[in-house]
């Protein structure tokens, strides 16, 4: 018997399919259960008749998830090794106007990158659009980009500083801008 996952190695979690090849010798009888342990920890799901699950990794590192087959008279058991990556890490980037004029409301743009997938939704986002370490705005499950219009009562340079959250994987990043205000 043979256990393979398409994809072998992923990110955090992302499914990889898990597909049991058994080849019967001298007879023996077919396959009837098929039990799995996608997340390594020693417990194998009830048996169920399909050959392959589909198993989503929440954490990463290199887990050995495994098959019990049995039939009626025969067992086996098989194992594979997927190798879980972090997920690549996300930038964000900040855009809008500079200098403003005092009190004009003025659309700023945060965007994030990645050299990865780049989450299209689940994302929270944190402005703290006067640079005191206060978060004045907060967008929840918001997509990429996320604007925000902002206006400033005095003169002078502005911090403007974003932090964005995938919620899906706990990555963070922050973009900050300064905006000259006259």
């Amino acid at each position: 018997m043979t256990l393979t996952a398409l994809p072998p190695s992923l990110v955090v979690n992302s499914s990889s399919t898990l597909t049991a090849a058994v080849v019967a010798n001298s007879g023996a009888p077919a396959p009837t259960g098929y039990a799995w342990d996608c997340d390594a920890d020693g417990t194998f799901d009830a048996p169920i008749a399909d050959n392959f699950k589909a198993c989503t990794y929440t954490v990463v590192g290199t887990i050995k998830s495994a098959v019990r087959v049995t039939s009626t008279t025969a067992s086996g058991s098989a194992s594979v090794d997927v190798t879980v990556a972090a997920a690549a890490p996300l930038a964000v980037s900040l855009s809008g106007a500079s200098p403003i004029s005092i009190n004009a409301a003025t659309s700023y743009t945060a965007t994030i990158t990645s050299v990865g997938p780049v989450p299209v939704t689940g994302l929270n986002w944190e402005w703290d659009t006067d640079g005191d370490g206060t978060v004045d705005f907060f967008s929840t499950s918001h997509g990429n980009p996320n604007i925000e219009s902002v206006s400033y009562g005095t003169a002078g340079d502005k911090t403007i500083k974003v932090k964005v959250t995938d919620t899906a994987t706990g990555r963070t990043a922050t973009g900050t801008r300064t905006v000259k205000v006259q």
